[in-house]
């Protein structure tokens, strides 16, 4: 690792554990918002489409920032980047909660920017500072990830109601967990952590940011489209599950606190998938096995749903697992596929930047297509995607370089 001498093992969590505090606040600030979906409508007046709109626009602003980030995180250090992301995502959780539209819609484009950035640069600082755990660490943090955003999607009715309908303050309280992802942060920037951007220690190479023409050479990868389109396909299931599962459960008569627990499930069952994946992709160097498979679930659990609704936490259990394991392996390939941190940058930039392009259609389609042909044509919508997930997964996780290999990209 990039830091300073001393006890190893106190070492590795003080580098870690701030990790996984920030990433702890990567999915929270949106999976608190779909369990109150109908609440926020009633209370705003906004249609299907528009509130669809509050999950997309945080995918707009990742398409638009993830390229940014290398480029900030070179002239800051990855560090300061990751600590103005976290004060940005901060004052959108805040201007969110404000009592007008037009702030709802502007907090949530400042949550998706201050996330994007970090989203990007996680993955670096795993590459920089555990280059050869990235398959285990990347599950580690996605259960984490995936298991503190379960906890918000379930409490958001319950602590709504015990705030007498108060939405917006319930959206507020999810500041909390970034301050206290901020003050673990504090630390690496004050004591020695920040690596300094000029080289990475024992390679050389830049720290962060796109080397000259990085952006250009990922541009003619095949690899990195094919990262790209997986980026892409993963998460647009996933962020039409988050945005609508709660809906498409209670059109079937569950009440809105049991479909918002029905969301957590499958946040928590998602933890077990990246645990999961994580250990088997670092045990192979063949990944495309493991990355079909989680395109496979999530197609066997959306065809579920449509077939035998009566098994809904069965096929809610079945996609939890396909997201989780997705998400990590969406993560660890740009790692995996790269050498040097810059190069990781460079990739994840691209293949979130256009993923995330890709993602951000898909809540609002699935708006439009239940209002034509119900929730069923969703689901049948989210197993297709998934079909083609599997497909591209074949190019996306082609075996891993080896130090000092060749690429084959």
């Amino acid at each position: 690792m990039t830091v300073r001498s001393g006890d190893p093992a106190r070492i590795a969590w003080g580098a870690l554990v701030p990790v996984l505090l920030v990433t702890a606040c990567l999915r929270a600030p949106m999976s608190s918002v779909s369990p109150l979906v109908d609440l926020i409508g009633s209370d705003t007046g906004l249609a299907a489409w528009a509130l669809g709109l509050l999950t997309t626009v945080p995918l707009l602003a990742f398409a638009a920032v993830s390229p940014l980030a290398g480029r900030f995180a070179g002239r800051l250090g990855i560090e300061p980047a990751i600590a103005v992301s976290l004060a940005v995502l901060a004052l959108g959780v805040g201007v969110r909660s404000l009592p007008s539209v037009v702030a709802l819609y502007a907090g949530t484009a400042l949550i998706g920017a201050g996330i994007a950035v970090c989203n990007v640069l996680v993955p670096a600082v795993l590459k920089r500072d555990s280059p050869q755990s990235i398959s285990a660490l990347t599950g580690l943090y996605s259960g984490v990830m995936a298991g503190v955003s379960g906890i918000a999607s379930a409490s958001a009715v319950p602590l709504t109601a015990g705030l007498a309908g108060r939405w917006r303050l319930t959206l507020a309280l999810v500041a909390v967990v970034v301050l206290i992802a901020a003050l673990a942060w504090l630390p690496r920037l004050r004591s020695g952590w920040t690596t300094p951007p000029t080289t990475v220690a024992g390679t050389g190479a830049p720290a962060a940011g796109p080397a000259p023409g990085g952006g250009a050479r990922v541009l003619r990868s095949p690899a990195a489209w094919a990262v790209s389109a997986f980026m892409g396909l993963q998460s647009a299931t996933f962020y039409m599950l988050l945005a609508w599962l709660p809906t498409m459960e209670k059109a079937h008569g569950l009440s809105a606190a049991t479909a918002g627990s029905h969301l957590m499930l499958l946040m928590v069952v998602g933890i077990a998938g990246s645990l999961a994946i994580g250990q088997w992709m670092q045990r192979v160097d063949d990944q495309r096995l493991p990355a079909a498979a989680t395109g496979i679930a999530m197609a066997i659990g959306a065809a579920g749903m449509v077939v035998a609704p009566g098994s809904a936490v069965a096929w809610v259990i079945v996609m939890g697992a396909s997201q989780g394991a997705a998400l990590v392996v969406a993560l660890a390939l740009p790692g995996l596929r790269t050498r040097t941190p810059q190069e990781t940058a460079a990739m994840a930039g691209m293949a979130q930047s256009l993923g995330y392009l890709l993602a951000s259609a898909g809540p609002v389609a699935a708006g439009a297509v239940s209002g034509a042909g119900g929730w069923d044509s969703v689901l049948w919508m989210i197993a297709a995607l998934a079909a083609a997930q599997v497909a591209v997964s074949f190019l996306a996780a082609r075996p891993r370089l080896r130090p000092g290999a060749r690429s084959r990209s």
